[in-house]
């Protein structure tokens, strides 16, 4: 089973989302499949993993209806798979190489919600996909919101930076 991972902060431009982009290629590097969910409403770290926020279902959606979503249909390969060992990152399976939740405004939406029906979301659509990852990294926003108590409440472990 995979280890969830929240990066924060509470302050921005601190390079939280730097960190975010480290780890997920020294997990790459290593052969770690991985999992970037990007929580933060600017998408820097879906930028970051060359995955266009435009394009797909992006976090805010399913976490606004997770029940309509599967969150395995939804992730997008990170184009840094076609940089390494893996070749290109065909849509066979979550088998090999990072994939992303992607950011977009929407997440702003859910900060709206109280927390009793907010906090179990992501650790729910987190569930069925822990299996097919080594590795789970969240990128908070930089705020101590309801996205980033959601990301908490989903981790093994929060990394402050």
């Amino acid at each position: 089973m995979s280890s969830v991972v929240s990066i924060s902060s509470l302050k921005g431009g601190v390079g939280k989302t730097s960190v975010v982009l480290g780890l997920a290629s020294a997990a790459q590097a290593s052969s770690l499949r991985t999992l970037v969910i990007d929580l933060d409403p600017h998408g820097d770290a879906s930028t970051g993993l060359g995955v266009n926020t435009a394009e797909g279902t992006d976090m805010g959606t399913i976490l606004l209806a997770p029940s309509d979503y599967s969150l395995a249909d939804e992730l997008a390969p990170a184009s840094w798979a076609a940089l390494g060992s893996l070749g290109n990152a065909s849509r066979t399976g979550l088998d090999a190489g990072t994939w992303v939740g992607r950011a977009s405004a929407r997440l702003t939406a859910l900060e709206q919600l109280d927390s009793a029906t907010l906090l179990p979301r992501l650790a729910d659509l987190l569930e069925p996909v822990r299996e097919s990852f080594d590795l789970i990294l969240i990128d908070c926003p930089p705020t101590l919101g309801r996205l980033t108590e959601m990301a908490w409440a989903a981790s093994d472990r929060v990394l402050s930076v």
